[in-house]
């Protein structure tokens, strides 16, 4: 059922209450395309896909406690919980100029002005001041800061990333 089109939005880490509402760790955030309409899918830890209409949700502590139209009771909701939460791409707003979602930069080839393969984006992390890239090849890792001063162009269309590394790096 799902495909490159869906991304993975959070993870179902308990019930909520008697009448089926759940515990969602989001992966996002802005919480707000946990708009009710929209559509989710749960996958299980088995990978067994269903699809959800969201019906409701609000911040909970650290979480977000979602709401489902289908789901109504603590034990159905108990036995959704380990299920990673997926919505469509498409249902996320379009970033602002110069900004992009961490699941568009992941996998870009990443070069060096000289044109230097440094490899891919496997993975991104938060620091205090700002993100870093992990860009893995063959026996090689670098850590490049997500700077306006380091990182020259994104261009999603060629899937390629062109970096100006400082002395060092």
């Amino acid at each position: 059922m799902t495909s490159d089109n869906f991304l993975s939005v959070g993870k179902i880490i308990g019930a909520h209450g008697i009448q089926g509402a759940l515990k969602l760790y989001p992966y996002v955030e802005s919480l707000s395309i946990f708009k009710s309409g929209h559509r989710v899918v749960l996958r299980d830890p088995s990978g067994k896909e269903d699809s959800y209409a969201i019906k409701d949700g609000n911040p909970y502590k650290n979480l977000y406690r979602l709401i489902l139209e289908e789901i109504d009771s603590r034990d159905d909701a108990e036995n959704l919980v380990g299920s990673e939460v997926l919505m469509e791409k498409s249902l996320f707003p379009d970033p602002e100029p110069d900004e992009h979602y961490w699941f568009d930069i992941i996998g870009l080839d990443v070069f060096q002005t000289d044109e230097f393969y440094l490899g891919k984006v496997d993975s991104i992390f938060r620091t205090g001041s700002n993100d870093v890239y992990v860009v893995n090849s063959p026996g090689r890792e670098t850590l490049i800061p997500a700077l306006s001063t380091v990182v020259v162009k994104i261009d999603l269309q060629n899937h390629r990333m062109i970096v100006n590394l400082p002395e060092g790096l």
